[in-house]
């Protein structure tokens, strides 16, 4: 068996990893851990100023914490769509969201 190699360019200003996953130790990355408590602390704003019940909140925050584990950018996507479509009033949350797991 030989080594893998991994090469990495950047070229520019600003280089990022975002889930960088190897082997069966599926960690979330630091950049999605920041996004999501972000997001919780968001949708707790919209809680404050009566735009969600208490309710609404927990079941996106379950829903969302579960869509970031998952593997795969297609289901991600799939699964952003979805929850767009059912927590509009959280638009603004879940685009700042998905704007940076989705890189």
């Amino acid at each position: 068996m030989n080594k893998g190699n991994i090469n990495i360019t950047v070229s520019g200003g600003h280089g990022e990893f975002g889930n960088v996953v190897q082997g069966d130790n599926n960690k979330i990355s630091n950049a999605t851990e920041r996004a999501l408590d972000d997001f919780h602390s968001n949708v707790a704003d919209l809680l404050r100023a009566g735009k969600a019940t208490e309710d609404q909140i927990e079941n996106l925050k379950r829903e969302v914490d579960l869509l970031a584990q998952s593997n795969g950018d297609r289901g991600l996507v799939d699964g952003a769509k979805v929850l767009y479509e059912k927590y509009s009033w959280a638009f603004d949350p879940l685009k700042k969201l998905f704007s940076i797991i989705l890189l």
